[in-house]
C-alpha cells in the first residue's frame, strides 16, 4: 500500500493570503527542512470550505500525473489548525517563483489581453475553454514547453494536449481558464506552466451508488458521443464524466 506523509503546517512560515481562488489559501515558507522540503521553499496551503473529497482527489490525481511523465504541479497533504481547530489540506510548491524571475499568468489573463475568450456556452464565471482559441493563442505567441519538460523540443501545443487527455483520464471538470496558464520569465519568454488543480476530479463528489448509475443508464457513452461533434449542442451535468 501507497503512503505519504502528512506536513505540519505550524512549521512553516506564513507569507500572506492568496488573493485568487475559491478555497481558503495561503502562501508559507519553509524554514526548517524536513524530507521532501527544502529551505526557503514557498508553498501554498489550501483548505476546501465543503470536505467533499477534494484533499484525496487533488494529491491521487497529481501523482498520476508525474506518473505519466506531464510537467504537474508537486502536491502534499498538510494539517493546519485555525481558531482553535485542526484542519486538513494540501500544499502545493510555487512552480513561477518570482524570486527566480518567474511569473504565473493565468490563461484567462492571457487570452483577455487578445481578446480570445470565447465559449460555447457560459455556465460559470469563466465559461468553458474555447480550445481552438487556447491552441490558436499558444502557436501564435510562441508559447515554449514547460520549464521542466522531458521533451523540451515539443512545444506548448503538444503539452497542452497532454493536459486534456489527463483531464479525460481523471474526470476532471474544472479546466476553466484560471486554471491553465505560462510562466513568463525575465526575458519575456512563456512557457506552459504545469497542470495545476486537480480537486474536482475521480468523482470525489459521487457516491458508489450515484456512480454506477451514471455508467448503467449510459450517460457517459452519451456525452462522449456529444463531443465528437463538431459542434457541441449542449452539456450534460459535470458529474457526468467518472471513471471506471
Amino acid at each position: 500500500m501507497c503512503t505519504f506523509p502528512v506536513y505540519q503546517i505550524e512549521t512553516f512560515e506564513w507569507i500572506e493570503e492568496e488573493k485568487i481562488g475559491s478555497k481558503d489559501s495561503d502562501w508559507y515558507c519553509v524554514r526548517t527542512p524536513a524530507p521532501g522540503l527544502e529551505l526557503n521553499e514557498r508553498w501554498i496551503f489550501k483548505t476546501p470550505k465543503i470536505f467533499r473529497g477534494e484533499i484525496w482527489a487533488e494529491k491521487i490525481a497529481a501523482e498520476i500525473g508525474q506518473r505519466m511523465g506531464l510537467p504537474t504541479a508537486r502536491i502534499e497533504l498538510a494539517r493546519g489548525e485555525s481558531e482553535g481547530d485542526a484542519i486538513s489540506g494540501t500544499i502545493s510548491l510555487n512552480f513561477a517563483d518570482p524570486r527566480n524571475g518567474l511569473t504565473l499568468e493565468p490563461g484567462n489573463e492571457l487570452m483577455d489581453a487578445q481578446a480570445r475568450v470565447r465559449t460555447y456556452k457560459k455556465h460559470d464565471k469563466d465559461g468553458v475553454l474555447a480550445l481552438d482559441a487556447v491552441f490558436d493563442y499558444l502557436n501564435e505567441n510562441k508559447v515554449r514547453a514547460p520549464l521542466d519538460a522531458t521533451l523540451p523540443d515539443e512545444d506548448a501545443a503538444f503539452y497542452f494536449t497532454g493536459y486534456l487527455v489527463f483531464d479525460a483520464l481523471i474526470g476532471n471538470v474544472d479546466r476553466h481558464h484560471q486554471n491553465w496558464g505560462a510562466i513568463r520569465t525575465r526575458d519575456g519568454t512563456l512557457h506552459l506552466a504545469p497542470t495545476f488543480d486537480h480537486g474536482a476530479s475521480l468523482s470525489r463528489a459521487l457516491g458508489p451508488r450515484k456512480r454506477q448509475n451514471y455508467l448503467n443508464n449510459k450517460q457517459l457513452d452519451q456525452y462522449v458521443a456529444m463531443w465528437r461533434k463538431d459542434e457541441p449542442k449542449s452539456l450534460l451535468p459535470a458529474e457526468v464524466i467518472v471513471l471506471h
